[in-house]
């Protein structure tokens, strides 16, 4: 019997920088989607319907930002009923998909106040609590972060993380906001007998 292979994407939100931070969104967070692989096939076969359904191809790239500002491919979603459709259709995708999430956030004020801007970078540490809560079993696939990334990892990343690190981070900063996209992957969310806080989602310090 062949052992179960998985996969650990993991993607960034927010500026990593102690320095010059944002008041307006003083946090960075990282996402690892733990998914295993033959149901990783299923989704990306499910995606690349709904980009032929709403685009006629599966060459759209599902990022955030087009999204909500309904630009190029995007600007189908003007018209609010396709609109409903679409996030839909994606939201049910979504939810009915086999993955975890593991999620990091560091609060970069209190960080800085409590160990100094010339600490440990925010990034390496939020890989580190990712990695600690993940299946060492997984193999890792980790966005680029350099001019000349890599195209394929950034399709990937788009397509299965597009909102969830912003909508972790939002949720940190604003824990009694309503979220509706955060409310879609709430449950995907690694948990342990008192939920998700230090187990899928670790918020330091």
């Amino acid at each position: 019997m062949k052992p179960i292979k998985y996969t650990l994407f993991i993607d960034e939100s927010g500026d990593h920088s102690l320095n010059n931070i944002n008041e307006a969104f003083p946090v960075f967070a990282l996402l690892g989607l733990l998914i295993e692989n033959r149901d990783y096939i299923t989704l990306c076969e499910q995606i690349n319907k709904f980009k032929i359904k709403y685009f006629g191809t599966e060459e759209v790239i599902l990022h955030s930002r087009d999204i909500r500002k309904c630009e190029g491919p995007f600007s189908i979603l003007f018209n609010l009923d396709v609109k409903e459709n679409f996030y839909n259709d994606l939201n049910f995708i979504i939810s009915h998909s086999n993955f975890t999430l593991i999620s990091s956030a560091i609060l970069k004020q209190e960080y800085v106040r409590l160990y100094g801007k010339l600490a440990d970078d925010p990034y390496e540490i939020s890989l580190t609590f990712v990695l600690e809560r993940a299946l060492f079993k997984s193999d890792i696939i980790i966005e680029s972060r350099g001019k000349r990334e890599d195209q394929t990892l950034a399709k990937r990343y788009n397509e299965l993380l597009y909102r969830g690190s912003s909508q972790v981070a939002r949720h940190v900063l604003y824990p009694t906001h309503p979220y509706p996209a955060f409310d879609v992957i709430k449950n995907k969310i690694r948990k342990g007998r008192k939920g998700i806080d230090g187990y899928g989602l670790k918020i330091f310090p």
